[in-house]
């Protein structure tokens, strides 16, 4: 009586035992060699049982005695598996037998699946993580020089850019400034203030006897004869008031009028003296002062005070007012 063959083991006489070949596996009360299906393998003669293909590789093909790596670009996470899987945007695998494919990393980016690598970031992007498609244009007030970089650069004081995926801050012009980093536009000085420089991060209070009346000036403009300017930072000269006159520029603040002078109008350059038969005895005035009797006069121009003529004489008695 014939007895059965051992597991792993074929007859084709009915008397000789022969173990089935690689790829082929006989399983318990099985007496022909059976082939592995696709997904799994048998690499030894007398295989009992066939062995799913592990994670990273793969095997199309029935009666196999090994699997295949899945190839660089591709990943198989999976057992018995029949092919592989692409490496989806953002990932990718330089390796052969990978059973994940990597991120890319923070700088890089892969728009494409199936990819061996993953390029830099080009200049005015980034990529802050990984697994990135594509990189992000930098943020008005940041710039990007270098490729394959994780972060922008913030602008720094006295620069800005007003562009998204800029690679260099430009300077404020004259008449402008930033004070912090990560500036989009420059601002423009205030009037009564001036920058003659690009690049800076203030700006300047026009001097006693200058003004600036314009947003964005460049230089103090100095104040007319007439008129004046007082303290730091003025927008526009004021003209001198009644009594008071600025004989040249640049003034910082104007002069009154000494007695036997005056100025009756405001804005003027220069005093006039009190005509004969008048008189001003004060500092400061805007017009002069009629003696008060018939018997008072003055003489000359510029007079302080009246003088008044001796009785049945033409004498001057001085010093009356």
């Amino acid at each position: 009586m014939c007895g059965m063959c051992p597991n792993g083991f074929t007859s084709t006489d009915g008397t000789t035992c022969t173990p089935c070949s690689p790829g082929y596996h006989s399983p318990s009360n099985t007496p022909l060699c059976v082939p592995c299906p696709p997904g799994q393998f048998a690499q030894d003669f007398g295989a009992v049982l066939c062995m799913p293909c592990p994670a990273g590789k793969y095997q199309p093909a029935p009666a196999q005695a090994e699997c295949q790596e899945c190839p660089p670009g591709s990943c198989q996470p999976n057992l018995a598996q029949i092919g592989c899987v692409a490496c989806s945007p953002g990932t990718f695998t330089s390796d052969y037998g990978s059973p994940e494919c990597d991120q890319c990393p923070a700088g890089t980016f892969q728009e494409e699946g199936g990819e061996t690598q993953c390029d830099p970031c080009d200049v005015g992007r980034f990529s802050a993580g990984s697994g990135f498609e594509s990189c992000v244009l930098c943020a008005p007030g940041h710039v990007q020089p270098n490729q394959g970089m994780a972060s922008c650069d913030a602008c720094q004081a006295g620069t800005m850019q007003s562009q998204s995926g800029s690679t260099q801050c430009e300077p404020c012009s004259a008449g402008h400034f930033s004070t912090g980093s990560g500036s989009a536009t420059c601002e423009s000085c205030d009037p009564g203030s001036v920058q003659p420089n690009s690049g800076m991060t203030s700006c300047n209070p026009c001097g006693p006897g200058s003004v600036s009346a314009v947003s964005g000036g460049t230089q103090c403009v100095v104040c007319l004869p007439g008129s004046f300017a007082s303290g730091l930072g003025n927008s526009e000269c004021s003209l001198c008031p009644l009594g008071h006159v600025a004989a040249d520029d640049g003034a910082e603040q104007c002069v009154g009028c000494a007695a036997g002078t005056f100025a009756p109008d405001e804005g003027l350059t220069g005093c006039t003296l009190c005509a004969a038969g008048t008189y001003q005895p004060d500092a400061g005035q805007s017009l002069c002062l009629s003696c008060r009797y018939l018997n008072w006069v003055t003489l000359n121009q510029g007079a302080t005070e009246c003088d008044m003529f001796a009785a049945g004489t033409n004498d001057v008695l001085l010093g009356f007012l």
